[in-house]
């Protein structure tokens, strides 16, 4: 983010921040960020407000959603054009924070939002019928033992964390399978970790560490990835 129109687009792409979550994703100085709010809020292109006993900074396009779904108290001067109800509030928030989150529970948008969470279990059951969330478990590892509690993730979101876990594989796996296949190499089993240059052996183990947070699913078909691509780079170097 650079400069104040990127300031002003982080505000609408993310959502209410605070001082705090502005500064953490600025790329400036915080007193070049201070000045940048300050200018946009007299610009009234964003306003402050109070979400879930937080003071946070919000894009003025944001106020219709803000007063109506959260019963945010806004500042005046906000341009009319800006104040006109929206048909699903409430909705149009909670399907921003899924595209903006990796896997969460209604807990914690209910938490981030200040609100109820049946009140958002609702919004999100609507969201996962009109198919724009999927419901299911897809980081247990967050989730405390005894709170099995169902986890919601954006479509785009888990296609993009499961497109960058397979690459990271691919990539790590045909650095291991071309070692194991190297003449001299010792064994003809493969790799282990101890074999493997520092680099993949980092790039696999943060490879696994997402995909089982991701998707089970992916550690399966990661062990089939290997094994064709062993098998493949031992094929390659027997036919020269």
């Amino acid at each position: 983010m650079r400069g104040r129109e990127g300031l002003a687009d982080l505000l609408r792409r993310l959502g209410p921040l605070t001082g705090e979550g502005v500064l953490a994703r600025a790329d400036a100085e915080p007193r070049d960020a201070a000045a940048w709010l300050s200018r946009l809020e007299e610009e009234r292109r964003i306003v402050q407000v109070t979400v879930a006993g937080e003071r946070r900074w919000a894009a003025v396009e944001d106020s219709p959603a803000l007063r109506d779904a959260l019963a945010v108290d806004l500042p005046d001067g906000v341009p009319e054009a800006f104040l006109e109800p929206t048909r699903h509030p409430l909705r149009d928030l909670a399907a921003r924070y899924a595209r903006t989150h990796t896997a969460f529970t209604s807990a914690e948008l209910a938490a981030h939002l200040g609100l109820g969470v049946a009140v958002v279990d609702a919004a999100l059951a609507d969201l996962r019928q009109s198919g724009r969330l999927l419901a299911g478990t897809f980081d247990p590892r967050r989730l405390a033992p005894e709170r099995r509690a169902e986890q919601w993730i954006d479509p785009g979101v888990l296609s993009r964390l499961r497109s960058r876990s397979l690459k990271a594989a691919r990539d790590a796996l045909e650095v291991a399978a071309g070692r194991s296949a190297a003449p001299g190499a010792a064994g003809t089993h493969g790799a282990t970790a101890a074999d493997l240059p520092e680099a993949a052996a980092s790039a696999g183990a943060a490879t696994r560490e997402e995909a089982e947070r991701v998707d089970p699913v992916i550690q399966a078909f990661g062990r089939t990835l290997a094994r064709v691509l062993v098998r493949n780079v031992r094929a390659r170097r027997l036919s020269r």
